[in-house]
């Protein structure tokens, strides 16, 4: 095989590998959540909660969080580690405030939820005794 047709060759795996890359950047991430077990965790004032949801709970939360875009940055909600829903080390920081956002720890990408999925959020918090929004 001749030299230039090596380098034809060599140039048009390189522009497929290139191009796939920039696919892969530019398509939008989505979250992916585990199937481990469902943890939440409350950890505010006198109150410390680290519960085992149900296997309900837990697939209504997986549905809730699954397959959203993320974006970059932390929006314009408030997030600590310390009020969150914990699938296995996927760690989610759910917004201390009213906004519809979670943030995935140590990440510093967010996704939204609709308003609706945030009540049932707050709901199964309250449920076991942890308030939120939090002032």
């Amino acid at each position: 095989m001749s030299v230039s047709k090596k380098l034809t060759i060599a140039g048009t795996v390189v522009c497929l590998i290139l191009g796939a890359a920039l696919v892969y950047k530019l398509l939008p991430q989505t979250t992916k959540i585990s199937t481990a077990t469902a943890v939440l965790v409350y950890n505010r004032g006198e109150t410390n909660i680290a519960t085992v949801l149900t296997n309900e709970e837990a697939l209504l939360v997986h549905h809730i969080f699954d397959g959203k875009r993320l974006t970059d940055g932390d929006g314009s909600g408030n997030f600590t580690s310390d009020v969150s829903i914990r699938f296995g080390n996927q760690i989610f920081c759910i917004s201390l405030d009213s906004y519809p956002l979670i943030k995935i720890h140590n990440n510093n990408k967010t996704f939204t939820i609709s308003d609706k999925d945030r009540e049932t959020i707050e709901d199964l918090f309250e449920r076991y005794g942890a308030p939120l929004p939090i002032s």
